[in-house]
Parts: C-alpha cells; structure tokens; sequence
C-alpha cells in the first residue's frame, strides 16, 4: 500500500509570514556575512601596530645611532675642511649644535683647544681656546676665535701669513678674532729682541684686516728683566712698507720694509714726558729730543747704521772760561755705529757740538748690565777764543770783546782738548766726564 505526501500550500497569510520569516533569516545571514570581515580586519589592524611600533623602534634606534655617530661625522667633516683649504688642524673637541632637525637655535660648531698650522707656513703656529663656526646649509659661513695665541720665529713669517690668508679658499670666510697675542720670537737675526704684540679685536673679510686696540712690547732674552712697552701703536701698510706710530709719543714715526732689511726712525721733538712714557724708568731732566735714526738689519756687520740727535734744553757741565765757546742749550750728536758682539755696538765718526765746539771721536754702546755709553772724543780751540772767553766770563762781555781785540794777530795756536765719557743708559744726565787740555798757545811778535 503506498502513501503519498501532500504538502500543503499556505494560504496568503500564512505566506505572507513564512515569507517574513525568510526574509528575516535572509537578512541574518547578510547580517552575519557583513560582520565576519570587520573581525579579520582586526585582527590586520593589530599586526599594523606591532608594524609600527616595530618602524618607529629601528627608527629610534637609527637615530639614537645618528646622533652616537653625528660628532664623529662633523669632525670628520671639519677636518676635511680645513684640510682643503690648507690648514693642519687638531682640536681637543668638536661639538655640533643646532645641527639635527629637531635641535633649535643658530647652527654652529665649536672647537675647543685648537691647534692649527698652515701647511704653506713654515715657524708659525696658532693655538686657541675656542672657535665658532656658523653653518647654514650644512656650510661654514662664519668663523668667531676667543683667546688666540699666535707664535712666530721672525716677522716674514707673520707676513707670509697674511697673504695666504688673503688668497684661496682661506680668503672665503670672514673671521672675527678676540684677545688675539701675537709673539715674534726674534724681529731680526741681527738684534735678539723678540716682540709682543697684543690685539682686542682683528676681523678679516675677503682678505682686508681691521684691528682695535693694539699694544707692542719689546723684550731682550738674552738680558732677564729688560722689557719695553707696552706702547699702544698704530699700523699701516702700503706697497709693501710698514709706517708705525705710538700714543705714548705722538712724535715717533717709524717705517720700514716689510723684511724689516732697513728701519728707520723719526723723532720729532719729544719732551720729558713723552720721553718717560716711551723709555719708563729712565733719569732725565725737563729737556726735548729730536732724532734721526737709520739702522741697516740684514747683511755683515748688522745691526748698523747712523744716529742724529738734538737735545734741547741740556749742554754738558764745563767749566765758566768756557762759556763764550760751548754756549747756548742745545747739544748736537751724531755717529756711525755697527755690531761689535752680542749685545754691543762699535761708535765711529762720534761728532759732540755745543756751540762752537767741536769734539770728534770713537766709543761704544754696551747693552749688557743695565747699558752704558763709553765716549771717547777730542778736538781744539783756538787760543784767542778761548782767551776772550775766560776774560769775559770773569770781567764782562765788553771786556771779552776787549780781549778778542788785543789779541788779534798777537795770539796764535789751539788748545788741545780730549773728553772721555762714561754713562749709564738709564741716567744719561749722571754721566762721568773726564775733561783734558793741552795748551799750545803763542805770541806772535
């Protein structure tokens, strides 16, 4: 027997809700089918932190390494720098700042205890506490030095200085230095005399260098203690020639060529106190001075050269009789002098006039022991000079005239007169003067 299954069809309502009901399961399952992705989306968007976090840590760790290595790249950096612009440079260290994106301010390097040589430069060497370089665009723009010592053997190298800095690439970069020393070990291989030079501000720009307060000193090695200056001085330069002036004594000019071959020195009637201001200590009374100096520093015999000098105001001490002939208050010397040792210099062609007189004769300038001024000179007057001068000093000028008068043609010769000096540099005034005279007089019948 079989069976056969009827199903029945719904009728319009229940249709209507089977229909509802799958179309509620329908949207179910849409339901569900949009839900499901957003759950493997997470599970992507977490992998994408741990991929971040995972960036950012080689970033940082990159960048920590950046900023371990930065100062070691930058002195690499400067060193090459220097290098070509032919400077041998070592510094004690080197900091950037302001370098990285993330640093604020002005971008720099800063040197600290430099030593820098020039490799064209022999006998020159600069060494100094601190050195700031801007940089803009990874670029040295700017150069600022504090605390600069500079060393030379002789000026030439100074010189030789110069103009390499005002060529090549040395000449891009302006620099601005403070507290600039200069020393000069010897000025010239004839004289030991070094020289100290000290500078409150020098800028270079494109070459051409501006200086503020300059002050010189002199030193003797060879003579411990003996030291001259400071004389605050200004410095010109044309054509290869150098034109020096003192504030300590405004009427001293001194030129020279730039080897320093030939000096020579201008004195325009100093005073007392010009004169102390120049040479402190010295012993001298209300007096001028006016001087031609010309020394010779290269070649046999150097240091040599001549001296003329005027004093004014000051005669050496003589006895009354000698009045009418070493008369009025000025004292005219003039010699040759060249090299004789160390620290000495050989007087020829000495010529003392005071008056009529005239002395001629030889001596010697010894540098050691404070210095001092050996003289020996000679010369004569005439009889009938001599006579109307002792005759006036004791009974008047007319009777002088007098004398001079009766004389005439009836007194004949010279007088023979020698005078050794012996001086100290630094009391010239207390000088000890050894006067002689011979008498060779005559009648003439």
């Amino acid at each position: 027997m079989g069976y056969a299954a009827r199903v029945k069809e719904p009728d319009g309502a229940e249709g209507a809700e089977l229909e509802a009901a799958s179309t509620e399961d329908d949207e179910a399952v849409g339901e569900r089918d949009l839900v499901a992705p957003p759950r493997r989306r997470r599970r992507s968007r977490g992998w994408g932190w741990v991929l971040l976090l995972a960036v950012l840590a080689l970033g940082a760790i990159a960048a920590i390494e950046l900023v371990a290595r930065f100062p070691g790249l930058v002195r690499e950096r400067v060193l090459r720098e220097a290098e070509a612009r032919g400077l041998k440079l070592e510094a004690q260290h080197i900091e950037p700042v302001g370098l990285l994106p993330w640093e604020e301010g002005p971008s720099k390097v800063v040197l600290r205890e430099v030593v820098l040589g020039v490799a064209k430069v022999d006998d020159v060497e600069l060494r100094m506490q601190r050195i700031e370089v801007d940089v803009e665009k990874l670029e040295p723009v700017r150069v600022r030095a504090t605390g600069v010592s500079v060393r030379a053997a002789r000026p030439a190298a100074l010189f030789a200085l110069e103009r390499e800095a005002a060529a090549g690439r040395l000449s891009e970069l302006p620099v601005e230095v403070s507290e600039l020393r200069i020393r000069i070990q010897q000025l010239v291989d004839a004289l030991p005399v070094a020289a100290l030079a000290e500078i409150d501000q020098l800028a270079i720009v494109a070459g051409k260098a501006e200086l503020e307060g300059k002050a010189i000193r002199l030193e003797l090695p060879v003579v411990p203690g003996v030291k001259l200056g400071p004389y605050h001085v200004a410095l010109e330069r044309a054509e290869q020639r150098l034109k020096v002036s003192a504030e300590e004594l405004p009427g001293l000019r001194v030129e020279a060529d730039e080897a320093l071959r030939r000096v020579e020195l201008r004195l325009e009637k100093a005073d007392r106190k010009s004169l102390l201001r120049l040479l402190p200590g010295l012993r001298i009374p209300e007096l001028s001075v006016e001087a031609k100096l010309v020394v010779e520093l290269d070649g046999p015999g150097a240091p040599k050269g001549r001296v003329d000098a005027t004093i004014h105001g000051w005669t050496p001490p003589r006895p009354k009789e000698l009045a009418g002939i070493v008369y009025g208050e000025e004292t005219k010397l003039s010699a040759a002098f060249a090299r004789d040792g160390l620290l000495s210099l050989r007087l020829d062609e000495v010529e003392l006039r005071v008056g009529s007189l005239r002395l001629r004769g030889e001596g010697k300038l010894d540098g050691t022991s404070g210095g001092r001024l050996s003289l020996q000179l000679a010369g004569s007057i005439d009889c009938r000079e001599l006579a109307s001068s002792a005759v006036g000093a004791h009974l008047g000028l007319s009777a002088g005239a007098f004398a001079a008068q009766l004389t005439r043609g009836r007194l004949g010769g010279t007088v023979a007169v020698s005078l050794g000096v012996e001086a100290p540099l630094s009391r010239p005034t207390e000088a000890s003067i050894s006067p002689n005279a011979v008498l060779r007089c005559k009648l003439v019948l």
